[in-house]
């Protein structure tokens, strides 16, 4: 994941507080002068019925949002499933139009952040034209109860909005420019091809993908090294086509990444701080959450044909079909991990040298053994419960309809060309060094955790696994699995009898497991 700067935790509270005070200045300096201008006028009813008004209109939000989720979350499974059926039909049949009814899903969540900040500058007006040169101690308190009251309710959607600031560029983690010409060249000729103008930088990540970003009006190109590590230089300059296209169409984008901010502004937990804000703006929330589910799928859908066409017009959708298969194979990967990469990473006192190159390595014999296994089931693939994004039988028809029995090329990258090479510095000495430092400070408590201690409950295990009752396993079951030694694991699970305890050393391979995401959990 592309490592974001300290900017927004840095600038948030001070821009916050900055626009809070701004607002509460102006609507209290604006009831001040009012007051002066209307010396006689007496603004208590204007500020209890301004008051009235925000306490009624968070009462009726609340109301309308739990008749909202009571209708749309709550209906039965089996009718929501054919409402997501229906929906992502109609996303693969014209998905422009799909989108094109949902025009007006930002007008009533706009409304209401309008409307909340027009009452509360309302009330932050009203309050001191509560007071009079003679007027009593209650009225003194009353008025600054409101001034403090409408300081405190500015605060609420003004932090998270600027909890929402864009990330800046952090150069620091952004390979030197010049020291992978050739994949700086793909980049650049890939965002030519479609259109694309303006700065390009290249950033390597663990991740098994490639994709672009624009941060501080640079295109940062995120390139995966377990993807980089199997795909041919054809198959990553595809890769970027699909990436860059998305650029082209910014009207688009921009109204997805809006959605996606509204709907930030509602926590929805109705606690804290922000109690009075969620209040008033549960009922946006909940049909934000509604509308932007459907939203972005219809949006993946539309986005993803754009990008498609691109690559049929500038590109080479057979060798995007067979990057595609690459990429979603990782998934497999995954849950056999532990058959091709079998020592812990926490095995040694400090990150060794090489434990990137490994699993990139591990994914390359994983690919060659399995491409036949793996291919099977990706032609046998069904959509998941709730998932209405494309299959990859979807998206080889979109982008081959007239090829799309021809074979995918299991093919992997030649280390040993020019490409090959580069792509080989990028890991083992661009990457694999900088992950070093960045995992450094906390290695020595995660270590602990994640491997010395799993160790030691597997070791008093084996040395007397006579002694353990059922209950009693479930730790070292979870042991086994922190240290990758899943055939232990199953071999305990499938274990009935604790008069017979199973004995470690004979226990079989595991080919899979339910964790989905060992990679990760353990280093990697």
């Amino acid at each position: 994941m592309h490592q974001k700067s300290n900017f927004k935790l840095a600038l948030a509270p001070g821009l916050t507080a900055l626009f809070t005070v701004v607002l509460w200045l102006a609507a209290t300096l604006s009831g001040l002068g009012l007051r002066k201008l209307l010396p006689d006028y007496d603004g208590l009813p204007l500020f209890l019925i301004l008051l009235a008004a925000f306490a009624m209109a968070c009462a009726v939000n609340r109301v309308a949002a739990k008749i909202f989720a009571r209708e749309h979350f709550g209906m039965h499974p089996d009718e929501r499933r054919k409402l997501y059926e229906s929906h992502n039909e109609a996303c693969k049949q014209d998905a422009k139009a799909v989108l094109a009814n949902y025009k007006d899903t930002e007008t009533v969540p706009l409304f209401l952040l309008g409307l909340y900040f027009v009452l509360v500058f309302a009330m932050g007006v009203a309050a001191p034209l509560c007071l009079f040169p003679d007027c009593g101690f209650g009225r003194v308190i009353l008025a600054i109860l409101g001034i403090y009251l409408s300081g405190s309710l500015f605060f609420m959607p003004i932090f998270r909005i600027c909890q929402q600031l864009p990330d800046r560029l952090n150069r620091e983690i952004l390979v030197t420019e010049g020291e992978l010409p050739i994949l700086e060249n793909m980049a650049r000729k890939a965002a030519d091809s479609v259109g694309v103008k303006g700065p390009i930088r290249l950033e390597l990540t663990r991740e098994c993908d490639v994709d672009v970003i624009q941060l501080s009006g640079t295109y940062v190109v995120l390139l995966g090294a377990r993807l980089l590590a199997v795909l041919t230089e054809e198959e990553v300059y595809q890769q970027l086509i699909l990436s860059f296209d998305y650029f082209n169409h910014r009207k688009e984008y921009r109204k997805v990444t809006r959605l996606y901010r509204l709907g930030l502004l509602g926590a929805a937990d109705i606690r804290g701080l922000t109690f009075a804000f969620d209040l008033f703006f549960s009922y946006a929330d909940a049909t934000l959450e509604w509308e932007y589910d459907f939203y972005s799928v219809a949006f993946k859908w539309y986005m993803d044909s754009l990008a498609y066409e691109r690559v049929k017009a500038v590109g080479d959708p057979q060798v995007t079909v067979n990057a595609l298969y690459k990429e979603h194979m990782w998934r497999f990967f995954v849950f056999e991990v532990n058959h091709f990469l079998r020592v812990p990473f926490y095995l040694e006192p400090k990150p060794h040298d090489h434990f990137e190159w490994d699993v990139c390595s591990a994914y390359r014999r994983a690919l060659t053994e399995r491409w036949e296994q793996w291919m099977a089931m990706l032609e046998r693939e069904i959509r998941p419960a709730g998932n209405r994004l494309p299959l990859l039988r979807d998206i080889r028809s979109i982008l081959a309809p007239n090829g799309s029995e021809s074979p995918v090329d299991p093919g992997l990258l030649n280390l040993e060309t020019p490409y090959g090479r580069e792509v080989g510095k990028a890991i083992r000495q661009i990457l694999e060094p900088r992950l070093r430092i960045e995992l450094t400070p906390t290695y020595k408590y995660t270590r602990q955790r994640e491997y010395l201690e799993p160790l030691k409950i597997t070791e008093a295990y084996e040395a007397d696994p006579a002694g353990y009752t059922t209950p009693e396993l479930s730790p070292v079951i979870n042991a086994y699995r922190d240290l990758s030694q899943y055939d232990k694991a199953e071999a305990i699970c499938d274990s009935g009898d604790r008069d017979q305890p199973v004995r470690p050393d004979s226990c079989h391979l595991l080919q899979g497991h339910d964790d989905a995401s060992p990679l990760r959990d353990r280093g990697y």
